[in-house]
């Protein structure tokens, strides 16, 4: 199972989906295509999860969200990285964060985030999702429906975090 330590998201126009670009403590470079239907459902669990943990998300999130406060070198797609389409991804609590484990055929991968790399992962996904005009209504908590997205938010450069 790889061990994903950097990742980069961007919204990609000619597919209609989110691509993850993720870089591995060997330092390799796979890439992992999210559907909107699976980032939806994505979306839901997290603030549930979290929500069960009494995670104070919302409230912490949109202040610190900032691109500024997020590691400003992308993971760069190399050009034999291999593709795979998520499946499904399964979230497993940390003592202070929660673990991704994607799951694609050929590939699974798992990413562990504490609660500030997970704030901010959401408010870079949600500003993917304002770009690629998907809706966010009964996907994403209301403090992030009022949200406008930033007005210095580079697409689709992608935005990393650790």
């Amino acid at each position: 199972m790889q061990v994903i330590q950097k990742q980069t998201l961007v919204y990609l126009d000619s597919e209609d989906r989110l691509q993850l670009v993720n870089q591995c403590g060997d330092g390799t470079v796979s890439v992992f295509w999210l559907t909107r239907r699976l980032a939806d459902r994505l979306v839901r669990a997290l603030f549930h999860r979290l929500q069960q943990e009494g995670a104070s998300l919302l409230d912490e999130t949109m202040p610190a969200s900032g691109p500024g406060s997020l590691s400003p070198e992308p993971v760069q797609e190399v050009g034999d990285a291999p593709h795979y389409l998520i499946q499904s991804i399964d979230l497993s609590p940390l003592a202070d964060g929660q673990q991704l484990v994607f799951h694609a055929p050929g590939c699974e991968a798992r990413f562990a985030m504490g609660m500030d790399p997970i704030r901010q992962w959401l408010a870079v996904l949600h500003n993917l999702y304002l770009h690629a005009t998907w809706d966010t209504v009964g996907v994403w908590p209301a403090g992030f429906d009022a949200a406008e997205p930033q007005a210095d938010f580079q697409v689709p450069a992608g935005t990393v975090f650790h």
